[in-house]
């Protein structure tokens, strides 16, 4: 149950890059004690704030390994690439390039909510 809430939240953020409507479904799975879930929310938030769109970016081939597991509360490590990306203004010119970056390797722990919900509640980018 853990796992799968974890994935709906590397999908929710994943698509939050693609698409601006989609940051609230994003932001609803995190909590504020999260500092690298703020950092890439506010990062993106920013960037659809000045009007910018994101072209590329995201996590992609990614695995998820089980750190710890305890009832109500899971720790997983998640490693991957983060494509590469271009923010683009609206007149579609580019506004900055991100290169991909291979090997990324976040810790994220999830705990169940007393309405039985699932929250990311901590995250830390490893090396």
């Amino acid at each position: 149950m853990a796992e799968a809430f974890l994935s709906e939240y590397l999908d929710a953020a994943n698509a939050a890059l693609a698409d601006a409507e989609a940051m609230p479904g994003w932001r609803q799975r995190f909590s504020e004690s999260c500092s690298v879930c703020k950092a890439g929310y506010r990062s993106a938030s920013a960037i659809y704030t000045e009007g910018h769109r994101i072209v590329g970016g995201g996590l992609v081939d990614r695995s998820v390994r089980v750190e710890d597991s305890a009832e109500g509360q899971a720790t997983f490590m998640v490693s991957g690439t983060v494509a590469a990306a271009q923010v683009l203004a609206s007149d579609g010119s580019t506004v900055d390039t991100f290169d991909a970056e291979e090997d990324i390797a976040v810790v994220y722990t999830v705990r169940r909510q007393p309405s039985g919900s699932w929250l990311v509640i901590g995250g830390e980018l490893l090396g």
